[in-house]
């Protein structure tokens, strides 16, 4: 239905009110919007001292506001170059991050003395009469269109609040300035309260340094005064120590020390017997030794003392072992010692005791009397053979004959050699371990074996050293445990061989799984068949091979894919050449049967097993799966088994990649005419306008509709109408490019979008194919059909809109005048 002129301006007024009402309210929404960001910034200044957060929190929150490209923060140095320190972009290509930016131009305009308020705004750079060395700094950042904002610290300019948009002009709104002015003065306030905070910490940092010197020199003094005072106390307590240590060291002793008179009566004595016997000093001072605690339980030890004591004024040294009493009633042996003491003219004049305690040592003998009682028992029952052996290897004693097949001399002495019982190379090397048993102080091990009246026996000898040039010799029968080691290690193999196997299976299925995701990852045909060499190659080692499919005739089999160095088939062949394909089952060749060949395998290939495996799914035969190999243990049962289980794989992803294929066609193209849908249409002009616009390229489209069609339908019926659409459809095809596209808008309406071709490029391919559909003979069922033309609207990018919608709409317009005009001809949208 076409709408008239009138209609259309009435349309226009009113869309142009509604655009202006909106325009109002998106201002006034983004005021609103700028208003919370700055007393948000404000409330944020009250709150934090961390400068380089409100910067970068600032930078982000303007720039979700703002939604340009890039929104960055430029600091000026002292040289008045300057850096980039905080930024916010849209995507991480525009990123200019802590780069330094010399750029005289800039610094020109803004170094010279200008008021706060002062900002600067172009809307495109393209179309900004800049000077030459401003607009090459620009087009080097990519900058399209941008809005700057000075930074002032205390009246002085610190830097730059910069917002660029990198990808198309940007007309800057009132309430944008206005917002990014206030966040400048913000970010000014920022910078002065950072600045003092920066002073104040100096300041503190200085006073603490003070106090720190101050506080350090007063400990010193005091510690001075502590040495000081440190030394006169311990001159005064010196004395006393060593009066103290005297008896400090007598009363150490852990022994019974005391001083008798001539007459046995105790006039010193130590603190540890007072302890043992909880007695006190007054107790037993100036009291006959005889008389104490210790002895009175035992009228025989009192009477040892008396007699101990009377041999001593005889000038005999007396010493002997005597129970006493401790406290508890306990009692423990004592070592009892009376040495009589002469002064010079040699007289006695005191008898000094001792007595030392040794119930421990005493209980110690008797258990080690027990011990070697029990060692002796123990040596008996074990069935080891113990023997003691001289460094030289001559066998001195034997402790323990145990219970191994003892190898005795043939005349059998208590000492022998070693080389008289045992074999040479066994006797040499216990001889030799021995002496690095001796030499080293460690135990040697040696583990052998001997045969003796036809029996295999294995021993385990430890050489442990002893004293001097001898070594105890430990002989253990170990011929079961050997056995046993035996069939161990037999089962063993046999289940790492299991293991190995089942981790080969293991990593088969797991790159069988990876295979699998891979394939269903493709989109073609041609890309899957192109990365299955790589693939199958690893489950096959030392194999090569090939892919073969069958194609849409199912009269050729043509290889798509290949691996190994010794290839041994054609790349292409019937399929009745092949043995797997014509049964339909696996078809192995081994050397014992190299007559069965298929014939696409030459006779002369020399290789020892070829696998043909057929790729079947839901009955119909995809291709063929083929190895070969020179090595015949290279395809055992389980790799021929892992092949079939690939050729399934492979047959049913190229099934699904057909299916897929097959659902995507139709699913984009006309079913008629064998061109793109207009579904196809809109979604190819999105991205070809993105490109042409990225690359500054013009794209053209071209609309045409065939003139009088209805009367082909109602002259000769719907079958021929469709007859003349397909053969339309045939000619645009054969006439386009690779690059360009056809697609049916709708009915016998068609565009053809031209990519990286001008306007007037794309008109005289509209004039040519306008002439190739006038000349295009048309016959059906024998019959001629009347001469066909077509009406042609030629429109471009950007000329003609800058939106898909746009340039189709003035391509519509320009094919609706071309008919207004007369038909059979191309008009260019104004």
């Amino acid at each position: 239905m076409r709408v008239s002129e009138g209609d259309r301006s009435i349309a226009a007024s009113q869309d142009q009110e509604n655009l202006d009402y909106a325009l109002l309210y998106r201002l006034h929404q983004a005021q609103v919007a700028w208003n919370h960001l700055n007393k948000k910034l404000t409330r944020r200044l009250q709150q934090s001292l961390s400068l380089p957060e409100i910067l970068q929190t600032t930078a982000e929150e303007v720039n979700s506001l703002l939604g340009c490209d890039r929104l960055l923060f430029y600091r000026f140095d002292s040289d008045w170059s300057g850096q980039i320190i905080v930024e916010s972009v849209s995507a991480p290509p525009w990123s200019l991050l802590n780069q330094t930016v010399q750029d005289s131009c800039l610094r020109t305009h803004w170094l010279n003395p200008c008021p706060e308020e002062e900002f600067r705004a172009i809307e495109d750079v393209l179309n900004a009469s800049l000077i030459p060395c401003y607009g090459e700094f620009l087009a080097r950042f990519q900058v399209r269109a941008y809005l700057v904002m000075p930074i002032f610290r205390e009246s002085h300019l610190w830097g730059l609040l910069i917002a660029h948009s990198c990808t198309a002009p940007r007309q800057w709104q009132v309430p944008e300035i206005a917002g990014l002015q206030q966040t400048a003065i913000n970010i000014g306030l920022a910078l002065q309260q950072s600045s003092l905070v920066e002073q104040l910490q100096t300041t503190t940092a200085d006073l603490n340094l003070q106090v720190a010197f101050r506080t350090e020199k007063l400990e010193r003094t005091n510690q001075a005064l502590a040495k000081e005072s440190q030394k006169h106390y311990q001159a005064t307590i010196e004395l006393a120590q060593r009066e103290e240590f005297l008896r400090q060291v007598l009363d150490s002793l852990l022994t019974f020390v005391g001083v008798l008179t001539p007459d046995g009566i105790l006039v010193e004595i130590n603190q540890y017997p007072l302890n043992v016997a909880g007695l006190r000093r007054e107790d037993v001072l100036n009291q006959p030794l005889a008389a104490t605690y210790w002895w009175v339980y035992s009228p025989t030890a009192q009477a040892q003392i008396r007699g101990a004591i009377y041999q001593a004024n005889q000038g005999i040294f007396v010493k002997f072992d005597i129970p006493i009493q401790i406290q508890g009633g306990d009692q423990v042996l004592l070592e009892f010692s009376l040495n009589p003491l002469k002064n010079a003219p040699g007289q006695i004049t005191h008898l000094i005791f001792s007595g030392i305690d040794i119930t421990d040592r005493k209980q110690t003998e008797l258990a080690l009397q027990q011990s070697e009682a029990k060692n002796q028992a123990l040596i008996q029952a074990i069935p080891d053979f113990l023997i003691q052996m001289r460094r030289d290897g001559l066998q001195l004693q034997v402790i323990n004959e145990g219970l191994i097949h003892y190898l005795r001399p043939k005349n059998d002495r208590p000492q022998y050699h070693i080389t008289e019982a045992l074999p040479p190379e066994i006797a040499q090397e216990r001889i030799h371990l021995a002496q690095i048993a001796i030499a080293t102080g460690q135990t040697q091990y040696h583990e052998y074996k001997f045969v003796d009246q036809g029996s295999t026996y294995y021993e385990e000898a430890r050489i442990a050293p002893l004293w001097n040039e001898e070594v105890l010799v430990v002989v253990r029968d170990i011929t079961s445990r050997k056995q046993n080691e035996l069939k161990l290690q037999q089962a063993n193999q046999e289940l790492e061989t299991s293991i190995a196997n089942l981790q080969q299976r293991n990593q088969e299925m797991l790159r069988l799984n990876e295979m699998s995701e891979f394939l269903q990852s493709c989109l073609t045909e041609a890309e899957a068949c192109q990365a299955i060499a790589n693939l199958v190659k690893p489950l096959f080692p030392h194999c090569a091979g090939r892919l073969f499919i069958i194609d849409g005739s199912q009269n050729l089999v043509k290889n798509v894919g290949s691996w190994g160095d010794y290839l041994c088939s054609v790349p292409e062949f019937f399929p009745q050449d092949c043995w797997a394909l014509r049964r339909g089952r696996i078809h192995l060749v081994e050397l014992l049967n190299l007559g069965l060949y298929c014939h696409h395998v030459p006779q002369d290939a020399g290789i020892a097993t070829t696998l043909c495996i057929p790729m079947i799914t839901q009955g119909e035969t995809m291709g063929l799966f083929y190895l070969s190999t020179k090595i015949t243990a290279a395809l055992p049962a389980a790799k021929q088994q892992l092949g079939r289980t690939v050729a399934e794989q492979l047959a049913l992803a190229i099934a699904n990649l057909r299916l897929r294929e097959t659902l995507q066609n139709r699913s984009i193209r006309d079913s008629l005419t064998g061109l793109f849908n207009r579904r196809y249409l809109e979604e190819i002009l999105i991205q070809e306008l993105a490109r042409a616009q990225r690359k500054h390229h013009s794209l053209s489209l071209i609309m045409l509709d065939i003139d009088h069609f209805k009367l082909f339908n109602d002259t000769y019926g719907h079958e021929v109408g469709d007859y003349v659409l397909q053969s339309v459809g045939q000619l645009l095809r054969e006439s386009i490019r690779d690059s360009d596209t056809a697609c049916r808008y709708g009915g016998e309406e068609i565009v053809l979008v031209l990519p990286e071709i001008s306007l007037d490029q794309a008109q005289i391919k509209a004039e040519g194919i306008r002439r190739a559909i006038a000349q295009l003979p048309l016959s059906h069922n024998g019959q001629s059909l009347f001469p066909l033309t077509i009406s042609l609207g030629v429109a471009a990018f950007p000329q003609h809109g800058t939106t898909g919608a746009a340039v189709i709409q003035a391509a519509d317009a320009a094919l609706y005048r071309a008919k207004a005009a007369g038909r059979n001809q191309v008009i260019v949208a104004l």
